[in-house]
């Protein structure tokens, strides 16, 4: 029986801690099944997944804010529990929870970082902002060489994540994990009529609520400015004179 795709994702995540880790990944054999776990986990539960029995479950607080109600249904009988001596069992908060989103944002910019460095080599920064439950909007800053990049990086985005439904783009001077920043480049530097484009029955994420059944609307943001005929200047404050101001307050400070 062929693997399933979470089953490859999760097989190659494993691979890349074992790789992080410079050594093996020390296993033992589980007791009620024919698997090996890894020897050090705190805590694991063994089992089988009993076919074709299936029973309510949920709601579950999720990071969109709703309560989901979308679930497999799947029953396990538990045959085993193996744990270390004196094991802590580990918990997070659920739900909307900056402990809980912030487990999709950090693989979630790293992953979309990778993808559009492959084909976009002055890709600068990626953002899965807070506001959007770190998961439907995603900021990216980048030195524009070539008009047409922006919707480059928007469709490469997209594509390597389908819970997407936002994706605005901006020149490398603007923080993309400043939202404050990001706001303002659209708001200085694109027009809709040219840098926003709408993509229609599109597939997305199941667990959010606007979508019908995970089909949703995409929408892509070019708030980088023209190369050609873009006169204005942007007004900052000199790095050394924010160095100076520093300097005096912490010496205010002490």
């Amino acid at each position: 029986m062929g693997t399933s795709l979470h089953s490859r994702r999760h097989l190659w995540s494993l691979q890349q801690r074992i790789a992080a880790r410079g050594e093996p990944l020390e296993v033992v054999r589980g007791r009620t099944v024919d698997l090996e776990v890894p020897a050090r986990a705190e805590v694991v539960l063994e089992g089988r997944i009993i076919p074709g029995v299936r029973k309510p479950e949920g709601p579950f607080a999720e990071f969109t804010g709703y309560a989901s109600h979308a679930s497999t249904n799947h029953v396990i009988e538990v045959t085993g529990v193996l744990h270390r001596r004196d094991a802590l069992f580990q918990d997070i908060v659920s739900g909307n929870s900056a402990e809980y989103t912030g487990l999709l944002r950090v693989p979630g910019e790293c992953r979309i970082y990778q993808a559009l460095k492959g084909i976009l080599s002055d890709v600068r920064a990626v953002s899965y902002p807070p506001s959007c439950a770190c998961r439907f909007h995603c900021y990216i800053s980048m030195k524009k060489t070539a008009e047409g990049q922006a919707k480059s990086a928007i469709f490469a985005a997209m594509g390597e994540d389908l819970s997407l439904k936002w994706v605005v783009v901006v020149d490398d001077d603007v923080d993309v994990y400043n939202e404050e920043e990001v706001m303002w480049a659209v708001a200085t530097r694109m027009q809709a009529d040219r840098g926003v484009f709408v993509v229609p029955h599109a597939m997305g994420a199941i667990l959010d609520p606007s979508s019908r059944n995970g089909l949703t609307a995409k929408v892509g943001i070019d708030a980088t400015a023209p190369l050609d005929g873009w006169t204005a200047e942007r007004c900052t404050v000199p790095e050394d004179a924010l160095r100076m101001v520093r300097k005096k307050l912490k010496a205010l400070i002490r």
